[in-house]
């Protein structure tokens, strides 16, 4: 049969499970004349998937028949898609754990013929651990057309890590003769709802601290890079008083040859202390001229944390030289004045001298007055400064 088309392999139609298909009828011819002419489906006809035999009769006056036909195929090229595909999200951890539960609207599928298969990686609902996670869809048609799509679930922690245990501040004392003292504690635990991949600390127990206050700190990062730091003082007190070292003994001098007073030499006395002097001071100095009589001589000294000390010794410088009594007149004799039972009698009084003190004589004998009349002995006696 003359203008039969050839066998066709087309796709859907646009979201359409058959095609529609046009084609040229054929030529129909015969010596005589045709009685009949019939077709199994009509050009513009809705072929559905598959293949689709269409068949053309033609019969003439004479009862002689011919077939012919040819072969119409319709692909299903339509892929199956998702409809409302959920955009990705990002979200923070639930409290306390390292992850979150996540909520989501999972996606139609649709096909323009049908779903066969319709399958996530992950339901609405389940828990994903901080970072990114693909959620993977796959749709199948009837035909065996697969489809993938994602989205992206980002669970951010931003939970900070926590150290547990920090020991409270503490004071303790400077250990006999130095400048420090050891300490120890219970270090503190970190902890995260991730993982802790630092912990770091300024100290150790067990370590040696200088007098004053040092802050103890730790420092912890967890697997997002969160960074938490907390820290505790450690004071040292220095209660350890300063030693002033070489204290002379008391000292007693006699005042020198004609002087009142001695030049006094010692070791001289010096301090220390088991973190540093900031202060000594002596009131007199070795080498020093000292009076008649006790001086004490102070020594202080502080160090450097406000303890403080003191000492003192004593220089003693006797005075140990007689005074000098001169101008003693000698011995007088006179008469008896008339009518009187002795007489007037007068002298050049004598000097006392020393080298301390100045001295006021008394005699027992009235210069000028009346003597009696006998042996009188004159007595001079004399204090400091009379």
């Amino acid at each position: 049969m003359p203008g039969v088309p050839a066998d066709m392999t087309i796709g859907n139609d646009p979201a359409q499970c058959f095609s529609v298909v046009n084609w040229a009828l054929p030529e129909m011819n015969d010596n005589c004349s045709v009685a009949s002419f019939t077709g199994s489906h009509d050009s513009g006809f809705a072929f559905p998937l598959g293949s689709t035999t269409v068949t053309y009769s033609v019969t003439d006056s004479a009862g002689n028949s011919l077939e012919s036909s040819f072969v119409v195929t319709v692909n299903d090229i339509e892929m199956p898609i998702l409809v409302n595909m959920p955009v990705s999200l990002t979200v923070i951890n639930d409290e306390g754990q390292c992850g979150a539960n996540v909520v989501w609207e999972d996606p139609v599928p649709w096909d323009n013929c049908s779903i066969t298969d319709f399958d996530a990686s992950h339901q609405p609902g389940a828990h994903f651990p901080v970072g990114t996670t693909a959620v993977i869809f796959e749709v199948v048609d009837g035909n065996g057309q697969l489809t993938p799509a994602s989205f992206e679930i980002t669970v951010d922690d931003e939970e900070a890590p926590k150290i547990n245990g920090m020991p409270a501040d503490r004071t303790i004392t400077a250990e006999a003769g130095l400048c420090s003292a050891t300490n120890d504690w219970i270090p503190p635990v970190p902890s995260d709802n991730c993982e802790i991949v630092s912990f770091t600390a300024s100290h150790q127990p067990g370590d040696s601290f200088s007098v004053g206050t040092t802050e103890v700190t730790y420092i912890a990062v967890d697997s997002a890079g969160i960074v938490i730091t907390d820290q505790f003082m450690i004071t040292v007190l220095d209660n350890e008083i300063p030693e002033i070292i070489r204290i002379p003994e008391d000292i007693v001098l006699s005042a020198d040859a004609g002087g009142c007073s001695a030049v006094a030499e010692w070791l001289a006395p010096d301090s220390q202390d088991n973190c540093g002097i900031s202060m000594f001071n002596i009131t007199h100095e070795s080498g020093s001229s000292f009076a008649t009589g006790v001086t004490t001589v102070d020594i202080t000294t502080e160090d450097l944390h406000g303890n403080t000390e003191a000492a003192s010794f004593t220089v003693t410088v006797l005075d140990e030289q007689e005074p000098v009594l001169s101008g003693i007149p000698a011995d007088i004799e006179m008469n008896a004045e008339l009518g009187l039972c002795g007489a007037t009698v007068s002298w050049d009084e004598p000097v006392a001298t020393d080298n301390c003190e100045s001295f006021d004589l008394d005699a027992d004998v009235y210069r000028g007055g009346v003597v009696a009349v006998g042996r009188n002995v004159v007595t001079y006696s004399g204090g400091a400064g009379r």
